[in-house]
C-alpha cells in the first residue's frame, strides 16, 4: 500500500483537522453530509497525486523553510498522527514542530488577498489549527502563509480554551449521532436536497409547524425587500449612468465608478430548434433543477 492509499485508509478511521469546518458548517469547500460519506464508505479510493498536489507538496517545503530562517529554528517533520487518549477518532496530522519548543507549524498558500488574513486567521484554517492545537496540547499554533506573488507572512492562533471546547463538542456529536448510528446529517444545499428526495409528489401537501411558519414568513420578508432593493439599485444606477454620460469612469472621491461594454454571444435556440430539429435534439441535454416560490395564502 502506498503513503497516500495509507493516507486515505487513515483519515476514515477518524475525524481529522481538514473535516472541522465543515461539520461545524463553516467550509466553503465541503458540508457535514460530505464527511459523512467520505466517513462511511469503507473503501479506499486512489486518488493519483495531481500536478496540483504535487506542487502544494513543494510549496509546503519551501513555506517550512521560509519559517525557519525567519524565525531561526528548526522543525520536526513527518510527525506520527497525534491521537485523542480518550476519543481515537479524534486525529490530526500536523505538518511540523519546533525543535525545543512546544509549538506546532502548519503551513497554507493561498490566493486569498492578505487583507482577509490581517484580520484574523479565516473562520475554515483556525477551526482546523485549533483542533491541532487542542489535540497536540501545543501552547501555540504558527500558520506560515504563502499568498500571490510569492508573499511569506505568518499568524499565530494563541489557545482560545472555550472555542476548542465548541470544536470539541461538535466533533464527538457528529460522531456519536452520525458516525456510529449510521444516520446521515441533513441536506446542507440544494443539490444535497435533491439527492436526498430524488421524486417530488406534487400533490402531497404538509402542514407547517411554528418553526417553519416563521421562516416561510421571514422568507417572504426578505423576498419583497430584495427586489424593492433591486429597484432602487437599477434606478440609482441609471441616474449614475446618466450623469457619467460617454465618460468611462466617475471618480466619486471615495471610489471610482467604471463604465464597460460587454458583448455576449447567445445561440438563438428557438431558431435552431424549428430549422434544425435533428441537431437540437442530438445537442439537448435536459437539466432539471428544482425552485421553491410562494404562490398563493
Amino acid at each position: 500500500m502506498s503513503n497516500r492509499e495509507q493516507f486515505l485508509l487513515d483519515r476514515k478511521l477518524g475525524i481529522g483537522g481538514s473535516d472541522i469546518a465543515a461539520i461545524m458548517n463553516l467550509s466553503p469547500y465541503s458540508t457535514p453530509l460530505d464527511v459523512y460519506r467520505d466517513k462511511m464508505n469503507p473503501e479506499v479510493i486512489y486518488e493519483e497525486e495531481t500536478e496540483d498536489l504535487k506542487r502544494g507538496k513543494r510549496v509546503e517545503r519551501y513555506i517550512l523553510q521560509e519559517y525557519c530562517e525567519v524565525n531561526d529554528c528548526k522543525l520536526e517533520v513527518n510527525l506520527p498522527t497525534v491521537i485523542h487518549p480518550e476519543y481515537p477518532f479524534m486525529r490530526s496530522n500536523i505538518d511540523a514542530k519546533v525543535v525545543g519548543q512546544n509549538v506546532i507549524v502548519e503551513a497554507k498558500s493561498t490566493k486569498c488577498p492578505i487583507a482577509k488574513w490581517e484580520e484574523g486567521i479565516p473562520e475554515y484554517y483556525r477551526t482546523q489549527v485549533a483542533y491541532y492545537a487542542m489535540l497536540s496540547k501545543a501552547d501555540r499554533v504558527d500558520v506560515p502563509v504563502l499568498f500571490s506573488n510569492w508573499q511569506y507572512a505568518c499568524f499565530t492562533y494563541w489557545r482560545d480554551y472555550e472555542y476548542e471546547a465548541r470544536i470539541k463538542k461538535a466533533v464527538i456529536d457528529f460522531w456519536n449521532n452520525h458516525i456510529l448510528t449510521g444516520i446521515p446529517p441533513e441536506p446542507s444545499n440544494p443539490a444535497e436536497l435533491q439527492a436526498v428526495y430524488p421524486k417530488i409528489e406534487d400533490t402531497k401537501t404538509i402542514k407547517a409547524n411554528n418553526e417553519i411558519r416563521e421562516k416561510v414568513s421571514l422568507w417572504q420578508e426578505v423576498s419583497i425587500k430584495r427586489k424593492e432593493l433591486e429597484k432602487q439599485e437599477e434606478k440609482l444606477k441609471i441616474e449614475i449612468q446618466r450623469f457619467m454620460g460617454d465618460a468611462g469612469i466617475l471618480d466619486s472621491g471615495f471610489c471610482k465608478v467604471a463604465l464597460k461594454e460587454r458583448t455576449a454571444s447567445r445561440l438563438d435556440i428557438n431558431s435552431l430548434k424549428a430549422t434544425m430539429p435533428e441537431i437540437y435534439r442530438e445537442y439537448s441535454n435536459d437539466n432539471t433543477y428544482r425552485i421553491l416560490q410562494i404562490i398563493g395564502g
